[in-house]
């Protein structure tokens, strides 16, 4: 097994370890529920987040099933499966070193934030050649997003030294702009529906939120947000923040805001070490619980605990809605090499397919061309 320093994450897989006895073993293959691939490849998705991994809102039906794109941090690798399958459609290597972000733009060309190496490198839809790649102020980049509304790309930067940065560029891989003000430390991002772009500052406790027009701070959202993991926005443009809350010792809590930086609700009830959010079918909310190996859901507008996952998650990193309103889950079993992606039916705990092949440490999922 290979070890994977996680920028701010090293700590959590041998945390989960420790309290959860140890890393599981072999990888549970079960094959039940899955969807016929020709089925799947017509029925357009019913839930989840558009192919942006960290983006744009709720639910967003398409035309046709889009392809599983995983960053893999630990091989230096993004690779791609087509539905209902196991083996790579692609494997994109080049200039992929540790890549923590994934995001389309509307060109269907893929954005990959390399952490080894201070780029972002962007591919054609259906190429492991590089197209271009972008590095001027780029720096231990964890975090990529692409706005629709005025076409430029947002990147989150996390060097050694803090507060960093996020940086703007155009389609076309210009630089823009440099955001600095109320930055702590950016660890995640997100874009609503108007364009606004919201950026989740690790060591500030807060949630800042910029203008797609000029890029200026609008507001800030701090009520409730502690160690912040990751953002979600759903269909009514309601905020949520995975809350670590590990400097407290606490399991963390999900927050969510209704309109502007009032606190709406607080979830806590299944949360452990929240890692990554996503919405699903009818709006559902799903949480990966790094520490306790589960994925919990909860009904819209709602705190209690509808269902939990715990077959086959193995210390889950991403999560991201698929095929037929699918939900799939990035294990990186103890934050070392190899690891899994797991799949479950809409509604259904039962994994209904494990892929491993290409498979080490997936960091970030995406759906895509």
């Amino acid at each position: 097994m290979k070890t994977l320093e996680f920028p701010w994450r090293a700590v959590a897989g041998c945390l989960a370890a420790a309290l959860l006895a140890g890393c599981a073993g072999p990888f549970d293959s079960a094959q039940g529920d899955t969807v016929p691939s020709a089925e799947r490849d017509t029925v357009p998705p019913v839930g989840g987040p558009s192919a942006l991994p960290q983006g744009l809102s709720g639910p967003q039906p398409l035309a046709k099933a889009l392809n599983l794109y995983v960053a893999n941090a630990a091989a230096s690798t993004v690779t791609v499966y087509k539905p209902a399958t196991t083996s790579p459609l692609l494997t994109i290597s080049a200039g992929v070193n540790k890549p923590y972000g994934l995001a389309f733009d509307t060109s269907k060309n893929l954005y990959v934030a390399n952490n080894g190496n201070n780029t972002v490198t962007v591919y054609k839809s259906g190429s492991s050649s590089v197209l271009r790649t972008i590095s001027t102020n780029v720096n231990s980049p964890i975090a990529v997003a692409f706005n629709t509304s005025n076409d430029e790309l947002y990147v989150a930067n996390d060097p050694s030294s803090p507060p960093g940065s996020v940086t703007v560029y155009s389609a076309g891989g210009a630089y823009v702009t440099t955001i600095t003000t109320g930055i702590d430390v950016p660890v995640a991002l997100a874009i609503n529906d108007s364009g606004d772009v919201y950026v989740a500052n690790k060591d500030g406790n807060t949630v800042t939120v910029y203008s797609p027009s000029t890029n200026g701070l609008l507001y800030t959202v701090s009520a409730g947000v502690d160690d912040p993991d990751a953002l979600a926005i759903d269909s009514q443009g309601s905020l949520y923040v995975a809350n670590l809350a590990s400097d407290s010792g606490g399991n963390g809590s999900v927050t969510v805001y209704d309109s502007g930086s009032a606190l709406s609700q607080t979830i806590t009830s299944g949360i452990d070490f929240p890692v990554a959010l996503a919405f699903g079918s009818h709006g559902y909310l799903s949480v990966a619980n790094q520490l306790n190996s589960t994925v919990t859901q909860y009904a819209p507008g709602s705190t209690k605990l509808a269902k939990t996952i715990t077959s086959g998650i193995d210390d889950p990193m991403s999560i991201a809605f698929g095929s037929h309103g699918y939900l799939n889950v990035g294990n990186v079993a103890g934050g070392g090499g190899f690891g899994s992606i797991t799949e479950y039916a809409p509604g259904s705990g039962k994994v209904a397919l494990t892929i491993t092949n290409g498979i080490d440490a997936p960091y970030k999922l995406a759906f895509g061309p």
